[in-house]
């Protein structure tokens, strides 16, 4: 639900609302699942990207109210500076999980610590492939991507050496797309989603990603997305490919070029100052030092 809301004000009562009222109800039950206790907010990162990874619905853990009360980054629609809390310091989270398109939290003190639980809602294009190994039922629209990220996954040269396959499904997939700003897509139109993307023709840098991990994990490699920014500190979304051992960056929405492709976004060093990507984690401090 929260994905639908577009004003950063209503997003943030909506949230604390809901927050509030999941903790009152938690805390007069006895939640399943295991409760880690961590020391350090990278702790918890290190332990909500395992349960990212393994496609976890939830994940609990404890944190000393010192560590989760400490600023570590004011995003714009996080209010002011002084204005912090438990609540911010959770929900800034979400964005280190990239593949999580929506979080639901609890946030309350027990045991003289902090418990937090989150609860994952994973973008389409996992939910899909995972649907897709299952055989699960879909929608009509969502059907319909599918077969679509199938044929493009198995049109892009089975022969060719990894890098070449890749690079064929890149451009098979921008030449489906064109980007479209979510500001100005019709009503109903998720342009986050490959949904969209696969039906539509049209996406923003999420349902860029959204479509090349759906089509690229079905070609057999292993991908995930990439929350950050770029140089201008707009907010974007790529994705990391693992590919010669080493994950490597691949900017779909950069690629995507009238009538071709631009490889200088194509398997790219995520250490390389040049690419024009900060990766999320590189600017959230995950400890005091």
């Amino acid at each position: 639900m929260t994905r639908y809301l577009l004003n950063a004000a209503v997003r943030r009562v909506f949230l604390r609302t809901a927050a509030f009222i999941l903790s009152a109800a938690l805390l007069f039950s006895s939640s399943g699942g295991e409760i880690v206790r961590c020391s350090a907010l990278r702790d918890a990162y290190i332990l909500g990207r395992a349960a990212e990874d393994a496609m976890a619905g939830e994940v609990h853990f404890s944190l000393p109210p010192a560590v989760l009360m400490r600023p570590h980054r004011i995003h714009e629609d996080k209010g002011t500076p002084g204005s912090w809390d438990e609540h911010d310091a959770v929900w800034n989270m979400i964005y280190l999980f990239p593949s999580v398109y929506m979080m639901s939290y609890a946030v309350y003190p027990r045991d003289g610590e902090m418990r937090v639980d989150l609860y994952f809602y994973y973008r389409d294009g996992v939910q899909l492939l995972d649907a897709s190994r299952k055989d699960a039922p879909l929608t009509a629209a969502e059907a319909a991507a599918l077969e679509k990220a199938k044929a493009i996954a198995v049109g892009a040269g089975p022969s060719l050496a990894p890098r070449e396959r890749l690079l064929r499904l890149c451009e098979a997939l921008c030449g489906a797309f064109f980007f479209l700003d979510p500001r100005d897509a019709p009503e109903g139109w998720d342009v986050k989603s490959c949904v969209t993307a696969f039906t539509q023709g049209c996406a923003n840098c999420q349902g860029y990603a959204d479509a090349l991990f759906l089509t690229a994990s079905m070609a057999g490699f292993e991908v995930r997305y990439q929350n950050g920014w770029n140089r201008s500190g707009e907010s974007h979304t790529w994705n990391r490919v693992f590919l010669d051992g080493a994950w490597l960056d691949v900017d779909l929405t950069w690629m995507d070029e009238d009538g071709g492709v631009r490889e200088a976004y194509f398997l790219t060093d995520p250490g390389d100052p040049g690419s024009g990507h900060i990766a999320e984690e590189s600017e959230w401090p995950l400890s005091p030092d």
